[in-house]
């Protein structure tokens, strides 16, 4: 987890986007990173609906404003989800009823689906590792 907050938010948006199209799913990666309005990419389920992404690296807790924004923005796409990924830890005391349906991925989820990058699942042993991989992948 320490190397995903590390890395440059870039290359944790299209690692994210890698695994999701692993995982079968269609992808639309934005034009632009920075002015992206909140999303940070879209990805389309099995029944072509549309779910947004949003990826934010944090070193301790998250900024609970972007939580809400981002509820906000999905409803106003009006799109079926979105999935809100992140590095940081909620407090155990945020309480927020989404008008949305948003989902949090952030911990083991977060780890489990990063490992969908890697050729066999579980075959990281370090972050050095995960970081070789991505960087095959992109020559």
């Amino acid at each position: 987890m320490n190397y995903l907050k590390k890395i440059d938010p870039y290359v944790f948006e299209e690692l994210l986007l890698e695994a999701f199209v692993l995982k079968g799913y269609k992808i639309k990666r934005n034009g632009s990173y920075s002015g992206d309005g909140g999303i940070d990419g879209i990805i389309y389920n099995e029944k072509g609906e549309t779910i947004l992404i949003q990826a934010k690296r944090y070193k301790s807790f998250i900024n609970t404003q972007h939580l809400r924004d981002f509820d906000l923005l999905t409803c106003r796409q009006r799109v079926k989800a979105g999935y809100f990924i992140h590095t940081g830890r909620t407090p155990a005391s945020f309480r927020y009823v989404f008008s949305a349906d948003i989902q949090i991925i952030s911990g083991s989820k977060l780890i489990d689906l990063v490992l969908m990058v890697s050729p066999k699942k579980n075959d990281f042993k370090s972050k050095d590792q995960i970081k070789q991989l991505w960087n095959l992948k992109n020559m």
